[in-house]
């Protein structure tokens, strides 16, 4: 080596990296699903691939929510900008709702195809990006977990809210409501 010096990251450069991957992987999860939901669409209806936003581009929406709270961090320690890292969050944050709102006018003007939960989980993932930030790293797995599982189940919930008579939901409810209050007791 003579005298050379290895460049190895430091541990807050680790930390960020693995931020970054995990960021990535939550809101490509989300994505995942969305593609695969819409080619068994498409295969079932014999349809053209007009293909939504997918692991990619889920993944990376995720990333903009996570540099929205890290990159100010960091430049708040390197430079004395500070009304430029103020603004910074602020920046990112509308470059995402843009992104997802143009998607949304895309779909409905062009696509003729209305609906809200993709660029609803266009944001969720945004946020779960916002969380990771933040270092709440468990809540922002398991919310793209329960989002992810939510909407993969969407055909058996439309089973199961058909099945449901009001009467029945009505029922439920008082149920619900009864252990609720009694519950902590």
């Amino acid at each position: 080596m003579d005298g050379e010096a290895l460049f190895l990251p430091s541990v807050d450069q680790w930390y960020l990296l693995v931020k970054i991957l995990i960021s990535f992987l939550a809101g490509a999860l989300i994505g995942l699903e969305r593609e695969k939901a819409k080619t068994s669409t498409l295969k079932e209806e014999g349809e053209a691939a007009e293909f939504p936003p997918g692991v990619r581009s889920f993944g990376f929406i995720s990333i903009l929510g996570l540099f929205s709270i890290t990159i100010p961090q960091i430049l708040g320690q390197t430079i004395g900008f500070i009304e430029f890292v103020r603004i910074m969050p602020v920046a990112i944050t509308v470059l995402a709702v843009s992104i997802i709102v143009l998607y949304s006018a895309y779909r409905l003007l062009i696509l003729k195809e209305a609906g809200i939960t993709t660029p609803l989980a266009l944001s969720i993932a945004f946020a779960i990006g916002v969380l990771i930030g933040l270092d709440r790293l468990i809540e922002a797995v398991a919310t793209s977990v329960f989002v992810t599982f939510m909407l993969a189940t969407k055909l058996r919930i439309e089973a199961l809210i058909r099945f449901i008579t009001y009467e029945e939901l009505l029922s439920m409810l008082e149920i619900g409501i009864i252990v609720f209050l009694l519950g902590p007791f």
